[in-house]
């Protein structure tokens, strides 16, 4: 516990910006037929949008104000220039094969924004951290859920409140980060907090 109450999110969350990104994170990892929705339709089919839409189109907006105020370096802005090609792409293609894929192809563009959000809002490693717990709060939630699911069914693997797959890629992540303070050797309680989450969940 007191692992988890030292971790560097909630001091990040002051930020506005930054509680956004949280949040936008957050929310990406649960379905979206897990979140309220409201259906609305184009052109023959229906595009649900759930408030994990909302947070990543708010991100965006957010990320691309920062962007004009701090005058990157050529270099950002070449890969800013590159993604948004591709994104166009992606939409583009979507479109000329009905609405289905294009509100499909919307969708997927979507978690761009959390790219070009990280981008903007993780410059210092403490926000790097502060997004590494985000992930391992997660983890715990799912380990404790998929931990219930595995006793009552009596064993196999577990889908938790992600799907087995999502799951994994989840957890996934804190394990290799703590493996990455292993062999750093740092931050002992951290790394094990990590290491033993995502072992479980994986």
């Amino acid at each position: 516990m007191a692992a988890i109450r030292q971790m560097a999110l909630w001091p990040t969350l002051r930020s506005r910006s930054f509680a956004l990104l949280v949040a936008a994170v957050a929310f990406s990892l649960i379905r979206a037929r897990d979140q309220p929705g409201l259906d609305i339709g184009i052109g023959g089919t229906t595009a649900t949008i759930v408030p994990g839409d909302l947070l990543l189109a708010a991100l965006f907006v957010v990320a691309l104000l920062l962007i004009a105020r701090e005058r990157p370096s050529r270099w950002t802005l070449a890969v800013i220039a590159a993604a948004g090609a591709f994104g166009l792409l992606v939409v583009g293609t979507g479109a000329v094969n009905g609405a289905a894929s294009f509100v499909g192809g919307a969708k997927v563009m979507e978690l761009a924004a959390l790219g070009l959000g990280a981008m903007v809002l993780v410059r210092r490693e403490r926000e790097l951290e502060a997004v590494v717990d985000l992930l391992i709060l997660f983890t715990i939630a799912a380990d404790a859920v998929a931990l219930v699911q595995f006793v009552r069914q009596g064993g196999g693997r577990q889908a938790s409140f992600l799907g087995e797959h999502d799951f994994a890629a989840l957890a996934i992540l804190p394990l290799l980060y703590g493996l990455v303070l292993v062999h750093e050797r740092r931050r002992g309680r951290r790394a094990a907090l990590a290491i033993c989450s995502g072992s479980l969940g994986v």
